[in-house]
């Protein structure tokens, strides 16, 4: 099954406007929800995942 050219078409036109960074922004959304913040959350995180997948 193919994608609908239109489709396709649109999709293309998204990746282009993201890869040029239309949506480059963050937001404190996750701290006002959580009360942490994911900036300081996200380095020991990675860190376990990376030793973890070894």
């Amino acid at each position: 099954m193919l994608m609908p050219t239109e489709f396709a078409a649109m999709l293309a036109c998204m990746d282009g406007t993201i890869a040029e960074g239309t949506e480059g922004h963050t937001t404190d959304a996750v701290q006002r929800f959580t009360g942490r913040s994911l900036t300081a959350q996200l380095p020991p995180f990675a860190e376990r995942e990376m030793t973890r997948s070894s």
